[in-house]
């Protein structure tokens, strides 16, 4: 009995070194704790600092949120929550600036293509003709014999360029200038939507546009090979040249009637009427488009650049983010603390176990005493008890 208690005790002893251990071991954990949890607050401030790309507000003040998630170290950390909404506002905010950016660019290429194939146009002869009335057929005038007003004349010798530019202004803006001519003068036999020239008025009484202008019809031109000189000259001569001459006229002044419509509008040259005056107008036109398509490019280049701007935030967006100071070091403070404070309630266990084994053995030593007491007080051996041991060897050697 006396050797399993001696046992017991030793058990109980050790185990309490090994508690005490635990205890200064989990005191150290909780320094250590501290210690980093303070770490991190200093380091995610430092970093906030720099950022440029993710909101630095949002990181302000975290040192009781990190201190009151390293107490229990359940979960994603205070920073790292702030960081997964902060920087999912950002790419949305970038993706949506870029994809401003790229609509701009898609526009801009449009515009330079279709430039680059105005410009090609007119490099090989091309002429634009003036812009159509909003209200005609698109398809109308396709295979359809004759020609528009502007292309069947010119102007006669003895207009200076202004008044040239006005008459064209005139015209053009009346509807004239553009309307279709049919071999014969006539109009369509069904109605279509387009405006047509027709031989239906008795010629002006006066000055009138055959006397300033004169046929000069493109012969190369398939669907004019039989519209005649007499025709546009008929057609001419309806037109009044000047105010008030007939019911419809023109003037130089830019200023027009076609009945009891009036208007005016006025250009800085003919761009239509006459070989030389389409020509120049080409050339002018392609100098204009030439210039357009350098600043369409220079767009094009800017807006490239914005995009590789916006990348470039992307990168460094990314690489804040991936800079968040680790939290790795505060998890595994916590973890170690976590097992000091469990192995100190395993001993706490084991050392309450030991303490009780002892107790048990002690009284189980000191039953065995009372029967010795009790068997020896019958034998009459009582005030041998203590010296039992030596009573039995001194018993052998006389037997």
């Amino acid at each position: 009995a006396e050797g399993k208690l001696s046992r017991a005790k030793e058990m109980y002893t050790e185990l309490s070194a090994q508690l005490d251990d635990a205890r200064e071991t989990s005191r150290n954990a909780v320094r250590n704790r501290d210690r980093v949890a303070q770490q991190l607050i200093a380091d995610l401030d430092a970093w906030s600092q720099e950022l440029e790309e993710l909101a630095r507000e949002p990181f302000a003040e975290l040192d009781e949120d990190i201190q009151d998630w390293a107490e229990s170290g359940e979960g994603t950390g205070p920073a790292e929550q702030i960081l997964h909404r902060v920087r999912e506002t950002a790419v949305e905010n970038l993706g949506g600036e870029r994809l401003r950016v790229e609509a701009l660019r898609n526009t801009a290429v449009e515009e330079r293509d279709a430039l680059s194939e105005t410009a090609e146009q007119l490099r090989t002869g091309y002429h634009e003709p003036p812009a159509p009335a909003p209200t005609r057929d698109s398809r109308a005038r396709e295979g359809r014999p004759g020609a528009p007003l502007w292309q069947c004349c010119d102007f006669r010798e003895g207009l200076d360029d202004t008044a040239r530019a006005g008459l064209e202004a005139a015209l053009e803006s009346a509807g004239l200038l553009d309307a279709w001519i049919l071999p014969d003068g006539r109009l369509l036999d069904s109605p279509e939507a387009d405006t047509l020239l027709a031989l239906t008025d008795r010629e002006v009484e006066g000055p009138n546009l055959a006397e300033y202008l004169l046929p000069a019809l493109d012969r190369e031109n398939p669907a004019a090979t039989d519209l005649d000189d007499s025709v546009v000259k008929g057609l001419l001569a309806r037109i009044g040249f000047g105010k008030d001459h007939g019911s419809v006229w023109v003037d130089p002044s830019g200023s027009w009637r076609v009945g009891p419509l009036h208007g005016y509008w006025q250009k800085d040259t003919a761009q239509h009427i006459g070989q030389g005056a389409r020509e120049a107008n080409r050339r002018k036109r392609l100098r204009e488009i030439e210039a357009q398509l350098e600043i369409a490019r220079m767009h094009i280049e800017d807006l490239d650049k914005e995009l590789e701007v916006l990348r470039e935030r992307r990168r460094k967006l990314d690489g804040e983010a991936a800079n968040l100071p680790d939290h790795g070091p505060l998890r595994k403070a916590f973890a170690d603390l976590a097992a000091a404070v469990s192995q100190i309630d395993r001993l706490t266990d084991r050392v309450a176990n030991a303490e009780e084994q002892v107790a048990a053995c002690r009284v189980e030593q000191q039953d065995r005493r009372n029967r010795r007491d009790s068997e020896a007080a019958v034998l009459g051996l009582e005030n041998h008890v203590e010296t039992l041991s030596e009573l039995r060897e001194h018993t052998h050697h006389y037997g």
